[in-house]
């Protein structure tokens, strides 16, 4: 499991698209990583009921990856949601 003092997953987020926006990243850039960061936090919510950080698992995380199999046809779509996710994941590693 992913460990962080039980952090809210939005508020890290928030924190990670400051860092975004204080890079320049365009606002069209800035909304298309918070709607992809948000399917996440829909499906985690609608798995475990909450948005802490400290209960991801892989686990959980490849589940994801196969409920982006099915909800989109488009492999551009599911790219995209993944890559806005491990960069947001690179960030709290770097943090």
């Amino acid at each position: 499991m992913i460990k962080n003092s039980g952090h809210d997953l939005v508020q890290l987020q928030g924190q990670f698209f400051g860092l975004l926006r204080d890079k320049g990243r365009s606002p069209n850039t800035l909304k298309n990583y918070k709607t992809d960061l948000d399917c996440f936090n829909q499906y985690l919510f609608s798995k475990q009921k909450n948005l802490k950080m400290d209960h991801i698992s892989l686990p959980l995380i490849k589940q994801y990856g196969e409920f982006l199999q099915t909800k989109y046809s488009s492999d551009n779509s599911r790219r995209r949601r993944v890559q806005a996710l491990r960069m947001f994941f690179d960030y709290l590693v770097e943090k």
